[in-house]
């Protein structure tokens, strides 16, 4: 992928198959998980290419990640991902700004907790559970009032994974 991720007055979206779109508007890189179960091994090698990619842009971001329609993820993923954002953690310099998730899925929100006690994010993330919260989320951010996830430091095993699954997958959501 070339370096015209941020293009001016437009924005250019890119589908990974059973995984994400994201959408490029700088400074803004909205990613929509577009599948209930993300099982796609394939897939989300690309979509972590595709994260790296924007690190060519050599510009500030945030990412605004919307997992609202995600069900399901394969446990091992969780491994992937705290992998991936220990890369992250290599580039230089460090242009991710911070990140909101929505997510409003127990399982998911445990899921992506277990991710950053794994491995540190990259920068301050912040959750919220509908598009409505992230306008309030937001608009905190910019006032300095919002607070970002807090992160236990321990070491998490597998064991603790398949505790998450198991609890989640037979414990119906308090709404």
């Amino acid at each position: 992928m070339s370096n015209n991720l941020f293009l001016d007055n437009s924005i250019l979206k890119k589908t990974i198959p059973n995984v994400a779109i994201f959408e490029f508007e700088y400074p803004y890189v909205y990613i929509t998980f577009n599948h209930e179960n993300i099982v796609d091994d394939k897939n989300l090698d690309i979509f972590f290419q595709t994260w790296l990619d924007i690190y060519k842009e050599q510009k500030p971001y945030i990412i605004i990640f919307d997992g609202t329609m995600v069900n399901y993820t394969k446990p091992s993923f969780i491994f992937k991902f705290a992998k991936f954002m220990k890369k992250l953690r290599k580039q230089e310099p460090q242009y991710l700004q911070y990140s909101i998730i929505i997510i409003d899925n127990s399982l998911m929100r445990g899921i992506m907790n277990m991710v950053f006690r794994i491995q540190k994010p990259v920068a301050p993330v912040y959750m919220c559970k509908t598009a409505d919260e992230l306008l309030d989320l937001h608009n905190q951010i910019h006032r300095n009032s919002a607070k970002s996830i807090a992160i236990e430091e321990r070491v998490v095993n597998e064991e603790e994974i398949k505790k998450v699954y198991f609890d989640n997958n037979y414990i119906e959501e308090i709404v």
